[in-house]
């Protein structure tokens, strides 16, 4: 056996796994929008949250323009990820309406509705999406450490 072949078959090997951490990934994402209609955080609170609310910011910001962009919780936000979420939306410049049990259908309609889930898979992966409007961008952790990239679904 050559040297190289065998570089190429570690090579080979190598991009072929990350394949199917890629294509695991978004099937997960897809698949998990699908089979729940439950909003929320679901994960231990021993996982940082304030990071993953953090990195969510972060990605919400390349997509809708803060200052520009007015979002309406459909969901209480308790939890240390909510209201880290709401915290820095609101220190980014965007417009933040929190849900209201009282009167959860007021809202504007140039506001996107807004909402996440938080959750864990057997295999201790973190899945996070959020639901803005009619679109959904999610990604999975390992803890804090992203699995994969963003992914959005329109």
């Amino acid at each position: 056996m050559r040297i190289g072949s065998a570089f190429d078959l570690c090579a080979t090997k190598k991009t072929l796994g990350m394949a199917v951490v890629g294509g695991l990934t978004l099937l997960s994402l897809a698949l998990g929008g699908c089979a729940t209609n439950q909003y929320g955080n679901f994960i231990p609170t021993a996982v940082d949250q304030r990071q993953l609310a953090h990195e969510a910011v972060q990605q919400l910001i390349t997509i809708w323009p803060p200052a520009k962009t007015r979002l309406e919780f459909k969901q209480p936000t308790p939890d240390i990820f909510g209201q880290t979420l709401v915290r820095e939306l609101r220190e980014q410049g965007y417009a933040v309406l929190e849900y209201s049990p009282a009167n959860p259908t007021i809202g504007s309609t140039e506001s996107y509705p807004l909402s996440y889930l938080l959750d864990q898979s057997d295999n201790s992966l973190i899945r996070l999406m959020l639901f803005i409007g009619d679109q959904s961008i999610g990604r999975m952790y390992e803890g804090t450490a992203p699995v994969g990239n963003w992914v959005k679904r329109e």
